[in-house]
């Protein structure tokens, strides 16, 4: 573990007096895997807390806790993204991509900045 970076310490504070900055991202990750915040909160308490890194090589730290795995950023701070972990029963049903949905999909614009200009209304 890096130095400066020891777990916090909850102690006795209640499971929904955990702090963490919720993000967009991790927010709507949440609702489509109905996993409630007070759930994140209590991986950051008495979850399994192991380093990991993004995909640019940065630091960030993975809780596992009841089949679910929450990711923060370095200083287990802010909430990036969470996930079941696979086989658990919590997966998202698989949606059929029919012809006419993949249509609408590469019709529609996008605000995502890797996006082709031709997307993004360019």
């Amino acid at each position: 573990m890096m130095q400066g970076q020891e777990r916090r310490d909850y102690g006795g504070m209640q499971t929904s007096a955990v702090s963490i900055l919720t993000s967009e991202h991790g927010e709507m990750r949440r609702a489509q895997r109905q996993i409630e915040l007070r759930d994140l909160q209590a991986a950051l308490k008495h979850g399994t807390r192991e380093e990991s890194c993004n995909q640019r090589g940065l630091l960030n730290y993975k809780y596992t806790y009841n089949d679910v795995v929450y990711i923060t950023d370095r200083h287990s701070m802010k909430e990036i993204t969470s996930c079941a972990v696979p086989g658990a029963g919590l997966d998202i049903e698989k949606a059929a991509i029919t012809p006419s949905r993949r249509k609408a999909h590469e019709e529609a614009p996008s605000n995502h900045p890797n996006a082709p200009a031709t997307r993004r209304g360019i």
